[in-house]
């Protein structure tokens, strides 16, 4: 049985579902989406 995840890890699990949320519905741009998950521009559009 897996144990809890640590906070950070779920912190930034939230930021990127977030931001491809946000992104997808358009409500912010792909640069405001990297910005929020502090990935590159490439990393980001791999995680959609």
């Amino acid at each position: 049985m897996r144990g809890l995840e640590k906070p950070e890890g779920v912190k930034n699990k939230l930021k990127i579902a977030l931001a491809i949320l946000l992104f997808q519905e358009g409500s912010i741009s792909l640069g405001k989406a990297t910005e929020l998950t502090e990935m590159s521009r490439v990393r980001f559009m791999e995680v959609l």
